[in-house]
């Protein structure tokens, strides 16, 4: 990802790998600038346990580039804030048993409320205040929509794309409140979607 306030100079890439690896590439000449490892922990018998921070899934910063938020696949999700400024860790939310497996997520209008969605049956829209890095609200998806396959978020609402459905959920920037929700149900399986600034 990009941050909006840094232009085109540099991006962000969050590895899938355990631990997590951050990096800063400048675009121009695609040389690391910088790079953070996460928290290894350990696992038994194939499970993350304790301190695990692997398997990066979804990253975003804020409109003002000061922090970067990575989630990971773990059950339950973790959500890792990353000072931009000086490209160390800021914070660590660890979410509640069933917001598990974190498949996709994004920031609102404001920078205080993002959303993200599990990969789950049914699938989970959690919210969480990224300034005080606590969980906010959740609601449960219908059991019908499929797989998670893209989200994003555009001013109050947070559009996701499901193999067999789209949604929009509403939610209040100040509280984290999830609303309201629409559903279009998909005549076709989706399975890649991709977003443009202009959503």
């Amino acid at each position: 990802f990009d941050s909006p306030s840094l232009g085109s100079e540099y991006a962000y890439f969050a590895s899938g790998s355990s631990p997590v690896q951050f990096a800063k590439v400048r675009v121009n000449d695609l040389i690391v600038e910088n790079s953070l490892h996460l928290l290894q922990g350990f696992s038994f018998g194939g499970e993350n346990l304790i301190g695990s921070e692997s398997h990066a899934t979804t990253g975003f910063s804020d409109s003002h580039g000061e922090f970067a938020y990575i989630s990971t696949a773990s059950s339950p999700g973790k959500i890792i804030r990353i000072s931009l400024l000086t490209f160390t860790r800021s914070a660590t939310l660890d979410l509640q048993n069933g917001d598990n497996r974190i498949v996709c997520g994004d920031i609102l209008t404001g920078d205080r409320i993002a959303v993200y969605l599990t990969k789950t049956n049914p699938v989970r829209a959690v919210s969480v205040d990224v300034l005080k890095m606590k969980r906010s609200f959740s609601l449960d998806l219908p059991l019908n929509i499929g797989n998670i396959v893209s989200c994003k978020a555009k001013d109050d609402v947070m559009i996701v794309i499901a193999e067999q459905a789209v949604i929009t959920l509403t939610v209040d920037t100040s509280s984290g409140e999830i609303y309201n929700s629409k559903i279009t149900d998909s005549n076709t399986r989706i399975q890649s979607a991709c977003f443009t600034q202009q959503v």
